[in-house]
């Protein structure tokens, strides 16, 4: 199997997903995100530091 085959042909594909609250300046994200980024269910409060150290910078710019 080569990497096209597994890179580069359909869709791309909703994992999980994150949202901010203004109410309580407070970010929310899915048991997804946070286990693909190596923690477990309830482990760590996201916040704006750790999205950015993540290298999640360009899915936040606009938001809040």
């Amino acid at each position: 199997m080569d990497s096209q085959q597994v890179f580069g042909g359909g869709e791309p594909q909703r994992v999980g997903s994150f949202r901010f609250f203004l109410d309580g300046q407070r970010w929310e994200w899915s048991e997804a995100v946070e286990q693909m980024h190596g923690y477990r269910p309830g482990e760590v409060t996201p916040t704006t530091e750790l999205l950015l150290s993540l290298g999640l910078g360009d899915r936040i710019v606009g938001v809040g």
